[in-house]
């Protein structure tokens, strides 16, 4: 990727000859993206990858062709509708099948890709903020060297297991990257004597609606690519003209957005709701949640518990405390920090539940896939601040090098957690033992790995699962199913649906109630107990996906009989 020309006026050192010519930068973060997800080509199928290319009887019969299907219709249970990512899926599938050490080997090239624009952002932006001397003082980091930091601090942080290691990932990675090369393109076409061309605008535009069809939270594009704008590329242009052309630009986006809940809604019920004072309160306590998450490497996991019952609690405070350093930047007019603290809140803001429940937990890593920019770009601040005394540049160095060795080391010893679904669960009981939906998966995950001793003596021992009643019954009662002992299987399994069904839980017992009835020869008693799962609305793809595919065997048992 071409590089801006550096800003003059300020001393340009490199710590021991670390960054030699045009490209080098470019090569070290390739090789290091590249080394340090290596292992994750072992991983299997994990989590959602199930529902998308195992248990899916939709994306299988889609072809290259088929572009209005996938353009306009999910391609699995979860009702997404994500044409880029889906088609890349389709694309995949038939390369691969359900082979899925090249999926993996794709999510590690777009996020290689992803690493590389990163660098072109910064070293643009860096740019920029030096040349005018107004936001970058004077000091021994050249603009280059801040812009490989902070790419090097994005690379390596662990909070992108979860996208890279996980294949269903590859969604942020993709908004991730159209939406860099959108605020890329922005800053690179600005840079013109002239300003922005019709070429660059196109461009731009083509990578802001990519990001949208990419994944949903691309709306942040809408909030932050102006922002960028006013910050780093207006240059005393007025704002009536760029504000009419960015309106009109985001009408369509718009429009998808509202297309693609409609779809989605139709499969889980969801809705949108206006934000209450109780949910302002959330939506400050969510970002103190991931504000922990991002700076407690070492503990890592597929989501995380988040008690919605606590209002002012640790993570409200740490949420407000990081607003409040954002206003304080906003205040006192720097721009990078401004920049730092819009990429973090921008980009937070389509899941702090303002408009309503998500259908999912409140925190996860991939929440923090863009995020983690921000926090890299107050990094080189304070690397920046402290080289700038001249005794403190070896410390300075020292800390760059500590703190990104340790987060390396923290990504390198998380992405085996996501070799299989045992071993990702099994890391979520062990790190939060009193989150009850971690067994509950634990114990899934182990009766799909066939691992039925074991998943039956967890079962009958774990505290969590007396509450709902109902769940060490599914549990023992799908255990038991498995081993063959189709009638006593059935039998808790009646109980443990009717208290489901009685206590306004989804009906997990349904489906493998459903499989031991049509042993049994009661037809007409697991349609009735299979047409409720279907009939629920809930996000529960992979239960919908079973549900389906055992009414459909019914016919056939029926005439066998």
């Amino acid at each position: 990727m071409p590089s801006p020309s550096e800003g003059k006026g300020v001393k340009k050192v490199f710590p021991f000859q670390l960054v030699r010519g045009r490209h080098a930068p470019l090569c070290l973060l390739l090789a290091c993206s590249a080394i340090l997800y290596f292992r994750s080509l072992s991983g299997g199928f994990v989590f959602d990858d199930r529902v998308y290319f195992l248990d899916n009887d939709i994306l299988p019969r889609l072809g290259l062709l088929d572009l209005r299907t996938i353009f306009l219709y999910p391609t699995n249970y979860f009702g997404e509708l994500l044409p880029v990512r889906d088609f890349l899926y389709v694309l995949q599938y038939r390369a691969f099948g359900t082979e899925p050490a090249g999926y993996h080997a794709v999510s590690i090239v777009l996020y290689a890709l992803t690493v590389v624009v990163v660098y072109g952002v910064c070293l643009a932006v860096f740019t920029i903020a030096g040349a005018d001397g107004r936001s970058q003082q004077d000091g021994p980091v050249s603009t280059s060297f801040s812009a490989l930091l902070v790419s090097a601090f994005f690379a390596v942080h662990p909070a992108h297991v979860e996208s890279v290691a996980n294949i269903a990932g590859q969604k942020d990675i993709l908004f991730a990257l159209f939406s860099l090369l959108a605020v890329y393109v922005l800053l690179r076409g600005s840079d013109r004597p002239d300003g922005l061309s019709r070429r660059h605008s196109a461009l731009l535009v083509a990578c802001y609606y990519l990001a949208f069809l990419s994944k949903r939270t691309a709306v942040a594009d809408a909030l932050f690519i102006p922002i960028v704008w006013f910050l780093f590329a207006r240059k005393g242009e007025g704002i009536k003209k760029p504000l009419v052309f960015w309106v009109i630009v985001t009408i369509p986006a718009a429009l998808w957005i509202l297309y693609t809940i409609d779809v989605s809604s139709a499969i889980d019920g969801g809705r949108l709701e206006l934000m209450s004072p109780a949910g302002a309160v959330k939506a400050v306590r969510i970002i103190g949640a991931h504000m922990q998450v991002a700076f407690s490497p070492f503990l890592r996991n597929f989501g995380y518990p988040f008690v919605e019952s606590a209002l002012f609690d640790r993570n409200f405070w740490i949420g407000l405390l990081a607003v409040s350093l954002g206003a304080v930047a906003v205040w006192r007019r720097r721009r990078l920090e401004i920049w730092a603290s819009a990429l973090i809140f921008c980009y937070l803001l389509p899941v702090l539940q303002i408009f309503g429940p998500l259908g999912n937990e409140s925190v996860y890593d991939r929440y923090l896939f863009v995020p983690v920019l921000g926090l890299g770009i107050l990094f080189e601040r304070l690397f920046t601040a402290l080289a700038g005394y001249g005794r403190m540049v070896k410390a300075a160095y020292g800390v760059a090098i500590v703190v990104l060795t340790s987060l390396a080391a923290a990504t390198y010893a998380y992405i085996p957690n996501f070799h299989d679904d045992v071993t990702a669960s099994a890391n979520a009981c062990r790190k939060f033992p009193e989150w009850r939906s971690a067994p509950f998966h634990y114990a899934y995950a182990l009766i799909e790995a066939g691992r039925l001793d074991d998943a039956l003596a967890f079962a009958r021992s774990e505290k969590t699962f007396d509450q709902p009643p109902w769940v060490r019954d599914y549990f023992i009662g799908w255990i038991l199913l498995e081993k063959g002992q189709g009638d006593e299987a059935t039998r808790i399994l009646e109980l443990a649906s009717a208290s489901a069904s009685s206590g306004g839980y989804f009906p997990f017992p349904n489906v493998p109630l459903g499989r031991a009835l049509i042993h049994a020869g009661r037809f007409d008693d697991a349609r009735a107990v299979l047409q409720y799962v279907i009939s629920t609305k809930s996000n529960q793809p992979l239960e919908l996906y079973r549900a389906r595919r055992l009414m459909e065997m019914i016919p056939a048992a029926a005439h066998d009989r």
